[in-house]
């Protein structure tokens, strides 16, 4: 078996990280011998990076103590365990959308390199955008699109923010230096999408 021992997991909202880890929790949990994976969610990788970005003082300055955080905590486990690996929800793709300066990111995608790290990137045809991200109909949450239209002052506003960040993903991608795959997910068939991953991941 060839495993990546990161795989990070990338998306706009709405393209089905949440489903993908739990398919994949899933399908860890049920191996006989078990498996030393860890799970990283986004609350851990991206930090305060969403307010921090709207800080004239910070985008002077900007410091990402969340991505140097969590490749620490990684490197130092990974060197203490050989068979460890660990399957995280957003990174520095996630950042780049928000801060488009790759200079900045740059030493983070080749220290993620030297790792042994993959992207996964979902996403979903831009003509979905309103359904999938803002009117969230999986969901049923009408409160979150309320939310999203007050964040960017108007749903126009906030339909472009969602396509812009999956453009500046794609963008993220090309520059990174990283293998990855990429999975439309509009029919939203989250076995299948698991076992494409699994098998590009886990070489299994």
């Amino acid at each position: 078996m060839s495993m990546k021992r990161i795989l990070i997991i990338d998306g706009i909202t709405g393209a089905g990280k949440s489903s993908v880890l739990k398919e994949l929790r899933a399908r860890i949990e049920a191996l006989p011998e078990g498996a030393d994976t860890h799970f990283i969610y986004e609350d851990d990788t991206l930090g305060q990076i969403m307010d921090q970005v709207k800080d004239p003082a910070w985008r002077a300055r900007p410091t990402f103590e969340a991505l140097e955080g969590t490749l620490q905590r990684m490197e130092r486990e990974l060197a203490a365990s050989p068979a460890r690996s660990f399957i995280v929800e957003r990174f520095h793709l996630t950042t780049y959308a928000l801060f488009p300066e790759w200079d900045r990111l740059v030493r983070f995608d080749e220290w993620l390199g030297r790792l042994g790290t993959a992207h996964l990137l979902l996403s979903y045809p831009e003509p979905h955008a309103e359904r999938r991200a803002i009117e969230r109909v999986d969901r049923q949450e009408e409160q979150w699109a309320q939310g999203m239209d007050a964040w960017y002052g108007g749903r126009e506003a906030a339909l472009d923010a969602v396509i812009q960040s999956q453009r500046r993903r794609w963008d993220g991608l090309r520059k990174s230096v990283l293998p990855f795959l990429h999975l439309d997910t509009r029919e939203g068939d989250w076995a299948r999408y698991a076992a494409t991953i699994w098998t590009f991941w886990a070489g299994r």
